[in-house]
Formats: structure tokens, C-alpha cells, sequence
């Protein structure tokens, strides 16, 4: 997550952006965290002609540049990964990485706060499967441990 600061600085620097987006741009979907950011659009073209537009805003008007790693791709099959989670068009999951860290806390190192923590994943998202199999799971071994 990094720094408190970074997150507010990257709002408070972005800020201008955001409304030059929404307001003036009417990009209807746009989504963004620190410096992540998200447009959606079913017209590549326009997504192309969008990216272009911003890489020349945030160039002349923040002297930023976007990494070379940004992607234009249909997400009705692989979703987007953002804010630790994969987005569908229906349904919400929790990130791959996060999945195993959970896992692994449970079979390495099982104690409530974690689980605490990993309970506030869970509910933003549709994980209950995830949850049933391996919180109730653990929590029904945990009570036989006690016993």
C-alpha cells in the first residue's frame, strides 16, 4: 500500500485530471486508484484515442508518463485485475495472490487478526465458497484443537 502520504498526494495531484476526465472528456467509466487507472469502453478505437489524449494531458500538464505496460483489452473474458480484486461484468474475485497468501496463512500461520483482515477481502467481493471452504474449514479445527 506504501505510504499514507503517497496515496494522498497522488489524489491531490491527480485531482485536476480526474475532472478533466469526467467533466470535460464525459468519460462516463472511468475508475481510479492512486495511479491506477480504469476506463471502460466497448469501442477500442475510442479507448485508443482516449489513451493518446491523456498521455499528451499528463505529459504537458502534470510532466508525467504513463508506464509502458498499459493494456486495451475486452473484459469479458479475463476481467480486470484492480484494487486487489478481478472484476467481471456479473460478479467480483478476490485477486489470485491474495487467494494464496490467505491459504497460507491458515496452514502456516492461523491466528484471528489475520483472519480479521482477510474477512474484509472476502466480503467486497463474491467469495463465499472461498469462505465456507476454508474459514469454516479452519475454524472447525481450530474448535477441536480447543477441546
Amino acid at each position: 500500500m506504501g505510504n499514507l502520504l503517497s496515496q494522498y498526494f497522488a489524489n491531490f495531484y491527480l485531482s485536476k485530471f480526474d475532472h478533466w476526465l469526467k467533466e470535460i472528456k464525459k468519460i462516463k467509466y472511468y475508475y481510479r486508484y492512486c495511479d491506477d487507472i480504469v476506463i471502460l469502453s466497448n469501442n477500442k478505437q475510442y479507448l485508443r484515442d482516449i489513451f493518446e489524449e491523456i498521455r499528451k494531458y499528463l505529459d504537458i500538464n502534470l510532466k508525467l508518463k504513463i508506464k509502458s505496460n498499459f493494456q486495451i483489452f475486452p473484459t469479458n473474458i479475463r476481467g480486470i485485475d484492480f484494487v486487489g480484486y478481478k472484476h467481471f461484468h456479473t460478479y467480483v474475485k478476490l485477486r489470485k495472490s491474495i487467494k494464496q497468501r490467505f491459504k497460507k496463512m491458515l496452514k502456516d500461520n492461523y491466528n484471528q487478526k489475520s483472519i480479521n483482515s482477510y474477512n474484509g477481502w472476502l466480503k467486497h467481493g463474491n467469495c463465499i465458497n472461498l469462505k465456507n471452504k476454508y474459514l469454516n474449514h479452519e475454524q472447525e479445527r481450530s474448535n477441536q484443537k480447543v477441546r
